[in-house]
């Protein structure tokens, strides 16, 4: 059961194929080596719009229609993904190349949400900083070297494309895949 004061909803974009089956693999090292699980279940995306709470479930047709008008007006990039790093010792993730398309998709959407809803989101004053997640929050002090370290050897580098859009719904204690939308 979901809290009301919760967080219900986010978007972002996931990825398939070799650096799913990547960040996958990566995940269960984190677990086994260091007992991390947060966010192990959520299937591997970038965060476009972090979580937030949607007030009234009979208007998600309006933000599912928003996020459909949003991907209709973007044009597919190839995003890379090259490396990891990490946010201190809160989080580790797949690094993702700078590149101003992923700025603009971010710009985006948080402009089509802001204009159905504008008082559901508020834009981030931090930079956006499109990241992977591998492991967060339960990750034990002292352990992101060392996971650096061995993920450094996996030399990844892989580019997908990015066509789509995802809209994450919590259901219970994981989020789950509500719906998405695919650019023309």
């Amino acid at each position: 059961m979901i809290k009301p004061c919760e967080q219900t909803h986010f978007i972002g974009v996931t990825v398939s194929g070799q650096l799913a089956e990547t960040v996958s693999s990566c995940r269960r090292w984190m677990h086994e080596r260091f007992g991390c699980k947060s966010g192990h279940q959520t299937p591997p995306h970038v965060t476009l719009i972090p979580p937030f709470i949607f007030p009234d479930e009979r208007r998600i047709v309006d933000l599912e229609l928003a996020l459909e008008g949003f991907i209709h007006r973007q044009k597919p990039f190839d995003g890379r993904f090259r490396g990891f790093g990490a946010f201190a010792e809160r989080t580790v993730f797949v690094r993702v190349e700078p590149d101003p398309r992923w700025n603009a998709w971010h710009e985006s959407v948080t402009e089509a949400v802001i204009n159905a809803f504008p008082d559901l989101i508020h834009r981030d004053k931090r930079p956006f900083t499109p990241h992977l997640t591998v492991s967060n929050r339960d990750i034990p002090l002292g352990a992101v070297p060392a996971a650096l370290s061995h993920f450094d050897t996996l030399d990844l580098d892989v580019s997908i494309p990015i066509d789509h859009v995802v809209l994450f719904e919590r259901t219970g204690t994981r989020w789950d895949i509500r719906n998405g939308w695919y650019a023309p």
